[in-house]
């Protein structure tokens, strides 16, 4: 025997099994997705056909579901991803930086707004709820005392009770000792003796109006500036103050005529220059406190977020979600995520294919040789 026949025979059954076996797997993986639909042959239909995915396409959905839900999106994996540190940071960064954008908005809430809703219909909004949110407040606080209704701030305003007074009768001393209180004064004195006729004829024929107005103003000036003017203030104060806060805030409200306080209140309330004031103009000091308070307020929100994991994955249902949108894919599109993800496996597939070929090819012409 020839070397060359031996040569042609090893090469010629080499290269026959490679191309079987590298064809062969080729089709093998092709007909994972192809054909798509069944092969009829008359009543018979083609075996293998159609391909294995398009043929397990319902069960693939469900298992990737399944695969998704208790391997990959877990209750235990979604919430230590909450509470990573690093997370945690990362939403801190992502949070600051959102607030300090809105800060630097030219409008509280107007700018950041403006794109979804109208200023004048939210701003008509803000008024109603708190109109209804005040009402209700009065409504239901109408049997307290106002002492009960104003916890803290009653203890706040008796204390300055004696500072009021204080500051009451300095402010009408200095006004009556004026020009202008002055001249108030005596031109309501020389008008209540002008209307007293007859009487107040002699008492000007005696001392002489000018004289009697000057003398009347002069004792209520210095009545005034004597030290126990300020305390009969306090004194005055104090009593108002105690019958007020012992009564019902209804009794308080019904006193006076507005029938509709919160409508009255709320009226009066600068709403809209609220909308159109920058953030960092109407915060002022107290811009760094809210930027301070960020990490707590997202350390918060995301352990209330681990809290409720379970309840979360519930809503959402990602099983059926990853199942439905499995089984709207078309088989084109499944096979390219197939694909995209076992591409250069399928290849590594069909060149190992070709070299097992190659090798049984190899091994078939060694035995054809030798059994001659």
């Amino acid at each position: 025997m020839s070397f060359s026949h031996v040569f042609i025979t090893i090469s010629l059954l080499t290269i026959v099994g490679a191309v079987i076996g590298g064809v062969t797997n080729y089709i093998a993986i092709k007909m994972l997705f192809k054909p798509t639909r069944a092969i009829m042959i008359g009543r018979f239909r083609l075996p293998f056909t159609p391909g294995l995915i398009p043929r397990r396409r319902e069960e693939i959905a469900v298992q990737l579901g399944r695969l998704v839900m208790k391997h990959l999106i877990t209750e235990d994996r979604l919430r230590m991803k909450i509470q990573d540190p690093a997370f945690a940071e990362q939403m801190n960064h992502i949070a600051e930086k959102r607030i300090r954008e809105w800060l630097d908005q030219s409008g509280f809430w107007e700018a950041p707004l403006s794109r979804w809703v109208d200023a004048d219909v939210l701003t008509e909004n803000i008024r109603k709820k708190l109109e209804e949110a005040l009402r209700n407040h009065l409504q239901s606080s109408k049997s307290l005392t106002m002492n009960e209704v104003m916890g803290s701030w009653a203890i706040a305003i008796e204390s300055r009770l004696p500072k009021v007074a204080q500051w009451v009768a300095r402010s009408l001393i200095a006004y009556l000792d004026s020009p202008e209180g002055r001249n108030k004064v005596l031109e309501q004195l020389n008008a209540v003796f002008a209307g007293k006729g007859f009487f107040g004829n002699i008492l000007g024929l005696f001392l002489g109006n000018q004289s009697l107005v000057e003398k009347i103003y002069s004792e209520l000036l210095a009545l005034l500036k004597r030290p126990d003017f300020a305390a009969m203030i306090e004194a005055i104060l104090n009593e108002e103050w105690h019958k007020l806060k012992n009564r019902s805030l209804g009794e308080v409200l019904t006193a006076f005529q507005p029938a509709d306080w919160a409508t009255l209140i709320v009226e009066r309330l600068p709403i809209e220059k609220w909308g159109q004031l920058p953030p960092q103009k109407l915060l002022g000091e107290f811009k760094e406190d809210w930027l301070k308070v960020i990490p707590k307020v997202v350390h918060s929100l995301l352990n209330l977020l681990a809290e409720r994991v379970p309840e979360i994955l519930e809503m959402l249902n990602l099983e059926a979600l990853v199942t439905d949108q499995v089984r709207q894919f078309s088989i084109q599109e499944l096979e390219d995520v197939v694909l995209m993800i076992s591409k250069k496996e399928f290849k590594m597939i069909t060149y190992l294919g070709a070299l097992l070929g190659g090798a049984i090819g190899f091994i078939q012409a060694g035995v054809v040789l030798m059994l001659g």
